[in-house]
C-alpha cells in the first residue's frame, strides 16, 4: 500500500474519531454512534456483532463463557495448533499461583484438553479462555501460554501495540503503578517487534520476495530497537524496569503461515497501533512524550504499510484456498480489535493521549470502513 495513501488514512481516521456524531459531515465523513459505554452498534462484515458488551458474548463467534466448556477450534490459525475439546472450567496445569493482573494483563489457568504446542493462541480460543464471561471479565486483544516458575498459566494482553509472532514468550516486570506498568510493556512489546521483523526479513528472503520488502523489514527491525529505547526510559523514569523478551531459534515457515500471521500483526493490529500512536502524538499532556510519540507514528505508519504489500505480494504467490484462509484469519483478528477497541482507560493513563473507549470505538470503526470491510 502507497504508504502516503495510508498515512491520509490514519489521520484521517483520527480526525473522524474526535468529531461527534452531530459534527460528523463537516469533518468529512461519518461517525458511527456508540453507546455510553463506548461500543458500536454497527456489524461488522465478518457477521460479528460490535455491539456486544464487557459482560456478554459477540454474535457469530465461540459464545461459550469461561464457566462451560466448548470444543477447541483453531483451524487457520497463525501459529501452533489445539485440538480436541477442552473444558474451560477446570485447571489441568501445573500447580501454581496466578499473579494480579494490571491494565494490561490478567492471567487464567490452563484448562484441560486444551492440547496447545506454542506460540500465540488463535483468537477463536482466546474468545473462550479470556472473553467476556458472566463475571464481567473484559475483552482481550491476543493471549499466550506462559511458564510461571514451576508452572504454565494463559496471559490474557488487552493491549495492542507492535508486531509479535510465535514464539515470543511474555516477560513479566514488576511495577508499582498502571503509568509505569503501562511504559514498561510498550517497551517488552517494541522490543519483540524487532525479532518479528528480523525474521520477516528472513522468512522474506527465503521464499524469494522482492528485496526491498526484506529490506524494508530490517529497517523496521532497527526502528523498533529505538522505540522500546524509548519506552525503556520512560518506564524507568516511573520506577519500573522492563525485562527483554525471551525469543527461541525458529525455522522459516510456509509461506501462508507469514502471510496469516503479517494480516494479523501487519494489516490490523499495527495498522491500529500507528493510528493510536498518531492520536498520542496529538493529545499527551508531555510535551517529551508527545514529541516521541509522532516519531513512532511516524514509524509504525511506515511498518503498517510495509505489512500491506507484504500481504499483497503473498497473495499473488498463494493458491485460492489458502488466500481465503489467509483471509479468515484477518477478518477474526478485526473482529478480536472491536472487542479490544472498547476497553476502558485507566484513570492513571489518561496523561499519556490514549484514546478512551468511545474515541478508539470510532477509531476503529474509521479504520475498518476504509481498510476492512
Amino acid at each position: 500500500m502507497n504508504e502516503s495513501r495510508l498515512r491520509l488514512v490514519l489521520r484521517g481516521a483520527v480526525a473522524l474519531a474526535i468529531c461527534s456524531p452531530a459534527l460528523a459531515a463537516s469533518c468529512g465523513g461519518s461517525v458511527v454512534p456508540v453507546d455510553d459505554a463506548g461500543a458500536s452498534s454497527t456489524s461488522s462484515s465478518g457477521g460479528t456483532s460490535s455491539s456486544a458488551s464487557s459482560s456478554g458474548s459477540s454474535s457469530g463467534s465461540t459464545s461459550a463463557s469461561s464457566s462451560g466448556s466448548t470444543s477447541g477450534s483453531s483451524s487457520g490459525s497463525s501459529s501452533g495448533s489445539s485440538s480436541g475439546s477442552f473444558d474451560a472450567s477446570v485447571d489441568c496445569g501445573s500447580p501454581v499461583e496466578l499473579p494480579d493482573g494490571d491494565t494490561c494483563t490478567y492471567y487464567v489457568p490452563v484448562p484441560c484438553g486444551l492440547g496447545w504446542d506454542g506460540g500465540a493462541i488463535p483468537s477463536d480460543t482466546c474468545k473462550v479462555l479470556c472473553g467476556p464471561d458472566d463475571g464481567g471479565g473484559i475483552p482481550f486483544a491476543f493471549c499466550y501460554v506462559t511458564k510461571l516458575g514451576d508452572g504454565q498459566a494463559i496471559q490474557c494482553n488487552t493491549c495492542v501495540a507492535g508486531r509479535l509472532n510465535e514464539g515470543y514468550a511474555v516477560a513479566t516486570t514488576e511495577a508499582e503503578t498502571a503509568l509505569a506498568a503501562h511504559f514498561a510493556l510498550g517497551a517488552e512489546l517494541e522490543a519483540a517487534s524487532v525479532h518479528a521483523f528480523e525474521r520477516l526479513a528472513r522468512e522474506l528472503e527465503a521464499h524469494g520476495a522482492p528485496k526491498g520488502l526484506s529490506a524494508r523489514a530490517r529497517r523496521a527491525a532497527r526502528d523498533e530497537i529505538r522505540h522500546a529505547r524509548v519506552m525503556r526510559t520512560f518506564a524507568r523514569k516511573l520506577g519500573a524496569d522492563p525485562v527483554s523478551p525471551r525469543h527461541e531459534p525458529a525455522p522459516v515457515r510456509d509461506l501462508e503461515s507469514i502471510a496469516r500471521e503479517n494480516a494479523v500483526e501487519g494489516c490490523v493490529r499495527e495498522t491500529f497501533g500507528a493510528a493510536v500512536a498518531t492520536f498520542q502524538a496529538e493529545h499527551a499532556t508531555d510535551p517529551a512524550l508527545r514529541a516521541a510519540m509522532a516519531r513512532i507514528a511516524d514509524d509504525e505508519t511506515r511498518h503498517a504499510a510495509l505489512g500491506w504489500d507484504v500481504a499483497a505480494w503473498a497473495r499473488d504467490q498463494l493458491d485460492h484456498d489458502a488466500s481465503a484462509r489467509v483471509d479468515r484469519e484477518m477478518r477474526r483478528a478485526v473482529d478480536a480489535l472491536a472487542e479490544a477497541a472498547r476497553l476502558p482507560l485507566a484513570r492513571e493513563l489518561e496523561g499519556v493521549g490514549l484514546p478512551d473507549a468511545r474515541t478508539s470505538t470510532r477509531l476503529f470503526e474509521a479504520l475498518r470502513a476504509s481498510l476492512w470491510s
